[in-house]
């Protein structure tokens, strides 16, 4: 499945390949709309960590992200880290050597982010792609 995936993402954008090929797209998705299909590309280089933030300072909604990675075989963790110092940074995915495309959410009650960590201690250079969203919640 990585080479696959490889291949087609130089023709096809990674939010419209399958889910079971190594993309983003998955069958009625409710979590993602054509609107906000738009993922961010990083560039993991041999033996770097890669941190992705995703603010928000609203309290009461719900990240959503997706992540995939080309060539698979990294490290992954996820953490919120509140605003306000006295609060504790809580884990939210230990981390973990993944290969297959990843949804989580997260309801935060506090102002803060979350921030994704990617290790790549293979000695490849690899590509990976991310998405979010913030569902503010109904008062």
């Amino acid at each position: 499945m990585p080479n696959c995936l490889a291949c087609l993402s130089r023709y096809i954008r990674i939010h419209e390949i399958p889910i079971q090929y190594g993309g983003l797209k998955r069958e009625n998705d409710f979590e993602f709309s054509v609107s906000d299909c738009k993922a961010s590309e990083i560039l993991l280089k041999p033996g770097s960590t890669e941190t992705i933030g995703i603010p928000a300072v609203d309290v009461e909604s719900t990240f959503i992200w997706d992540v995939t990675i080309v060539g698979g075989g990294v490290n992954y963790k996820e953490d919120f880290v509140p605003e306000d110092e006295t609060s504790y940074t809580i884990i939210i995915q230990k981390d973990k050597k993944v290969s297959s495309p990843i949804r989580n959410a997260f309801k935060k009650t506090e102002a803060g982010k979350v921030v994704l960590t990617i290790k790549n201690s293979s000695s490849k250079k690899k590509r990976a792609f991310c998405r979010h969203k913030i569902k503010k919640s109904a008062i």
